[in-house]
């Protein structure tokens, strides 16, 4: 008669008795993200809404009207610089067949560069617009929001062609298309409101990001864009109430690029299930 060995003793879910604890902690932070997001609402709204049409029909350097003229016109050339630099640069980290040895350079650089601070990328462009005696202030911001910009660009597109199955790759692979056929004639329209959702999140990005191009248009006196004509207010205390103001139409308009982006990301997933 043989003799069963002995079973171990099963091992305790050390997780399990710490999940009211995560639990708790995510309720805690979650309930702190809401509060700040209202928090800054309420401040906006008790400063400024009362200044809200003033702003927008003031003319001179207050005038919210011309800074967002001035932003429009400094992301519309920006964005698709950045966007035409960034599909080939996803089509890279995303396809290695297609990028070669940059792909691995690509997806290294988008690592690194991501973090680096606006204010360098804003004193590079300054100090290059010093060398060739340049004074023209879209230019510079425009250079400024594409040097920024172009690493987490290139990151959001190719997580955008990531959406698309690997199935339909090796699909068109299989009846003999090349990778890059691939890649523009499959992978780029199969993902195009995955694009569209990143295009959109981008210029949001664009519009509110104001250290680069504070410092990239410093040197000029040409009119500024939205955001950095509030932060050249901001030390101003008597001018509380029309800086909220101003700070309220930035906020609706990004929050209304952001909102187009989000109605395309769920276009996208209505489209690839």
């Amino acid at each position: 008669m043989g003799l069963s060995a002995p079973s171990s003793p099963a091992k305790s879910d050390t997780f399990r008795e710490r999940d009211s604890l995560v639990v708790a902690a995510a309720y805690a932070a979650g309930a702190a993200v809401a509060a700040a997001a209202v928090a800054i609402g309420v401040g906006l709204a008790a400063y400024g809404w009362k200044d809200v049409a003033w702003v927008l029909s003031a003319a001179g350097s207050q005038s919210v009207l011309r800074a967002l003229g001035m932003t429009a016109i400094i992301v519309i050339t920006a964005l698709p610089v950045t966007v035409s630099v960034a599909l080939f640069a996803a089509a890279a980290a995303n396809d290695t067949s297609i990028g070669g040895i940059t792909g691995p350079a690509v997806r290294e650089s988008i690592q690194w560069s991501s973090g680096i601070p606006p204010v360098v990328v804003g004193l590079a462009v300054f100090f290059c617009t010093i060398v060739v005696r340049g004074d023209q202030a879209v230019v510079a911001a425009v250079a400024a929001l594409v040097l920024l910009n172009l690493p987490n660009a290139a990151a959001r597109l190719a997580q955008a062609f990531g959406t698309v199955p690997r199935d339909a790759r090796e699909a068109a692979a299989a009846v003999g298309a090349s990778p890059t056929a691939s890649y523009f004639a499959l992978v780029q329209p199969a993902a195009a409101w995955a694009v569209a959702a990143a295009v959109f999140s981008l210029a949001a990005q664009m519009v509110g990001e104001t250290s680069a191009v504070a410092v990239a248009v410093s040197a000029s006196d040409a009119p500024e864009p939205l955001s950095v004509q509030i932060w050249h207010y901001a030390s101003n205390i008597s001018m509380a109430g029309t800086e909220a103001a101003a700070c309220i139409v930035l906020v609706a308009t990004i929050a209304m690029l952001t909102g187009v982006a989000r109605a395309c990301a769920r276009r996208n997933i209505g489209a690839t299930r």
